[in-house]
């Protein structure tokens, strides 16, 4: 009987298994043969993907990373939010390693929030607890990139107190409220946590240490950017016809094509507000990709943050709608 119970239980691990790598390997082979037959297309998807990284996501996100990474490690982070702490100390109830993650967060944008979350996590500066808490909320677009890239370009004739509220201000109450309810039991800012990472770094041992760890996260970031852009490869063409199916499924992969898929659809001012923040409240595939390679294997649940960013996305497009009435 026991050998029959292995059988079965190896038999269907097998099964799970093979069906698994049938999807993908379909899934691969379809997108290559899409990529053969449409390769003008292809190579405009990919040069979008290659652009946008290099214009925006260099200049913006890489001095951030380089220089985020070299205040933890010389343990400066504390020292340079101190004008800030007290408030902010008093609202959310963290210490001074989490106010640094929600500051930078939130001026700098994504992925910084993920990034400065697991090294404060990974230096023993913030309890795993307290890091999924700041993922909650701290992930978001960064203001440079929304001010350059969106604002005033994908969507005119809106306020832009409205699309900073959509953005920042709605992340802000949304940590405020999970920071009383499901994170209440999170210890007071003056909690020990245990040390993981005990290494001291001279300047110049932290500087390369930063500048490589930087160059090769935007690296990364810029592959992940790629392959998503050449995904939407398969939804363009099937819904050639059907501009906003093809737009959507466009901000569901990647979120700067997506967005210039919106404006050149051309909507009316508050529908292309509303479709264009339910996008930047959920940020695409490719930022979570990105975001998920940036967790590693630090143990900080993945899953937990996508569903905060499901429900974000969810709460963004209430608001919008209840207040515009875009349709």
């Amino acid at each position: 009987m026991f050998k029959y119970t292995l059988f079965f239980r190896d038999t269907g691990v097998f099964m799970k298994t093979f069906r698994k790598n049938l999807f993908l390997t379909l899934g691969l082979g379809i997108l290559l043969i899409f990529i053969l037959c449409y390769s003008d297309y292809a190579k405009q998807y990919a040069y979008l993907g290659l652009s946008v990284w290099f214009e925006q996501m260099i200049p913006s996100l890489l001095p951030f990373m380089i220089l985020s990474s070299l205040l933890i490690k010389l343990n400066l982070d504390e020292l340079l939010i101190k004008p800030i702490a007290g408030i902010l100390r008093h609202l959310y109830h963290i210490n001074d390693a989490g106010i640094y993650v929600l500051v930078m967060g939130f001026l700098c944008g994504f992925p910084m929030g993920a990034k400065t979350a697991a090294m404060e996590y990974e230096a023993g500066k913030l309890s795993r607890r307290e890091a999924e808490f700041l993922l909650a909320f701290t992930n978001n677009i960064g203001p440079a990139y929304f001010l350059s890239f969106v604002y005033g370009s994908i969507y005119v004739a809106m306020p832009l107190y409205a699309g900073l509220f959509c953005l920042y201000g709605i992340p802000l109450l949304y940590g405020l409220f999970l920071r009383y309810t499901v994170y209440s039991d999170l210890p007071e800012t003056d909690y020990h946590v245990e040390k993981r990472s005990t290494k001291k770094y001279s300047f110049l041992s932290a500087l390369d240490e930063s500048v490589e760890g930087g160059l090769f996260q935007i690296a990364m970031l810029g592959g992940y950017m790629v392959l998503c852009n050449l995904l939407v490869l398969i939804p363009k063409v099937l819904f050639s016809s059907h501009i906003w199916a093809g737009s959507f499924c466009h901000n569901l992969l990647e979120i700067s094509g997506g967005l210039l898929a919106i404006k050149q659809s051309a909507p009316a001012p508050r529908a292309a507000f509303f479709f264009a923040h339910i996008s930047l409240a959920f940020t695409g595939i490719s930022c979570h990709l990105q975001t998920f390679h940036i967790l590693g294997d630090t143990g900080l649940s993945k899953q937990k943050y996508m569903l905060h960013k499901l429900i974000l996305c969810s709460i963004v497009g209430i608001v919008i709608y209840v207040w515009l009435r875009p349709f």
